[in-house]
Formats: structure tokens, sequence, C-alpha cells
């Protein structure tokens, strides 16, 4: 009868350790979700039927109509909190943060479809990224507790 060498044991082992980490990975690694809630009391810059996406990391709100999703994969995106997106070959909005005023001129230099506002000591920047008006009533709602 032939002896199983210690290595391929050892490579059964490791790939068996590879199945069930990655079958129980969201388990053991759940990704965090947004903060979205249904709006339940229209403001004035609330539209009724709208969501709200909250940041509690960056102190700021933004609402947006439901025909809209938040994507959360900002692969591509390395500063952006959320990108939203109505359908088609681009997103819509992209929210991102940034530490400082060079980084993101840097990056969108003479922009004109670009919005900046300050939180603390962070830049954060809503790029209207087709330039559609609806888009822009979306920024509009962008506010931080207390202002």
């Amino acid at each position: 009868m032939k002896k199983i060498a210690p290595w391929f044991f050892l490579l059964v082992v490791i790939l068996l350790g590879l199945l069930v980490g990655y079958y129980f990975k969201d388990r053991l690694f759940p990704k965090p979700t947004p903060s979205v809630v249904p709006l339940t009391k229209a403001s004035p810059t609330v539209k009724p039927g709208w969501k709200e996406y909250v940041s509690a990391k960056y102190g700021f709100s933004i609402s947006y109509p439901s025909s809209y999703r938040i994507v959360e994969d900002t692969y591509g995106w390395p500063k952006a909190v959320i990108l939203l997106y109505k359908g088609g070959q681009s997103y819509d909005l992209a929210i991102e943060v940034w530490d400082s005023e060079t980084e993101y001129q840097t990056k969108y230099k003479n922009q004109t479809n670009l919005v900046v506002k300050k939180i603390g000591n962070k830049f954060i920047t809503l790029l209207n990224m087709n330039f559609d008006p609806e888009v822009d009533e979306i920024i509009k709602t962008f506010k931080v507790p207390g202002n």
C-alpha cells in the first residue's frame, strides 16, 4: 500500500480551510451597510418619497429619490463615501472625502459640476457626473446637523 506524502495531506487541509473560510466569510466578516432610512416627515429640503443617507462617520446626510441606489463598492473611487446610481453607463453622483483642499483641487481643477463642503478639517466633494439637473436637486439636500 502506498503512503500519502505529508505535503499532499497539508495541501488538502489548506484547501479545505480555504473552502470553509470562503463559505463563512460573510458571517465572519460582514460588510457594513450604509445608514439609509426612509424619511417619515418632509422638510423644506426633502421631497416626499425620497430616502436619506446618513454618514455617522463624517456627520452629514443627503436625500435622494427612490429611483437611485447607493453603491457601496467604491472600486476606482478610493476617496468616495458613497456613489449614487440611477442606471446607465456611469454613476450619477460621487461624494468623496478629502484631507486637504489641494488634494481635491489636484483631481478636479476647474470642474464646473463640483460642489465642495467643509466639515471640520475634511473637504466633501459632490460631483454631478452627468450634469443632470435632478442630481443638482439631490446635492441641495446635503446637510450637516446644526447647519
